[in-house]
C-alpha cells in the first residue's frame, strides 16, 4: 500500500466552481505536484464525495500510484 497516495481537501463551499482559479482546492493540487515530483501518476482524475447537507461542502480527492521517477 506505499505505492498509493490519495490526496484529499475539504471545501464547504458549495460551488467551488465560482471561486477563483488560484484559489481553488490549494491543498489538494500542492499535494498532487509535490507526489508527482517523487515519481507518483494520477490514477483517474478529480473525485468528489458531498458531506451531507449542501452546506456542509464536499471532499474532492486525487488518487496516485508510484511509477517511479521519470529520467
Amino acid at each position: 500500500m506505499d505505492k498509493y497516495i490519495v490526496c484529499t481537501e475539504l471545501t464547504v463551499s458549495f460551488n467551488v466552481l465560482e471561486t477563483p482559479i488560484e484559489t481553488r482546492l490549494p491543498r489538494l493540487t500542492k499535494c498532487v505536484n509535490d507526489n508527482m515530483e517523487k515519481g507518483y501518476v494520477p490514477l483517474s482524475g478529480l473525485h468528489a464525495t458531498p458531506n451531507g447537507s449542501t452546506d456542509k461542502g464536499s471532499t474532492f480527492f486525487q488518487s496516485l500510484v508510484y511509477k517511479g521517477k521519470q529520467k
